[in-house]
């Protein structure tokens, strides 16, 4: 699995790919609205509820889109040290310092844990900078990777 590498001769992966961090940064843009929404003075009690169960569920969206992505990136091994893959990171890796929620944290704690174990050099660079911005620490397997 780890050993596949997609290169710009075959740029299947890469399209997806491109889909993928497309569907990110509208999610993203929806959780920056919903915060705004959120945190705007003047609004009721009634309204600041409604807008933070809303940014909850932006936030939710946005951390399975993000694992989706990643997950991508990992199974069809998706070199991001160069080409248009190498825009996918930053894009991830921006994304999750909006998953504030803690469900959503912890799912895709779970999944980069899980994708961690199967990622080569620059996924796991990518996964390890999704953690740190994300406020959480991956556990390292045993294989010390």
């Amino acid at each position: 699995m780890g050993s596949r590498v997609k290169t710009e001769a075959d740029p299947r992966g890469h399209t997806r790919l491109d889909e993928r961090i497309a569907e990110v940064r509208l999610k993203h843009d929806e959780v920056v609205k919903a915060t705004n929404l959120a945190t705007r003075p003047g609004i009721t009690d009634e309204e600041r509820k409604v807008a933070e169960d809303h940014l909850k569920k932006t936030q939710e969206d946005l951390a399975i889109t993000v694992g989706k992505a990643a997950e991508l990136v990992v199974t069809e091994g998706i070199d991001l040290s160069s080409g248009q893959a190498a825009n996918a990171a930053p894009v991830l890796v921006g994304s999750m310092g909006l998953i504030k929620e803690a469900e959503a944290s912890r799912k895709i704690k779970e999944q980069l844990t899980t994708l961690r174990d199967s990622a080569t050099d620059n996924q796991l660079s990518m996964i390890d900078s999704m953690a740190v911005v994300g406020g959480f620490k991956i556990r390292r397997s045993r294989s010390g990777r």
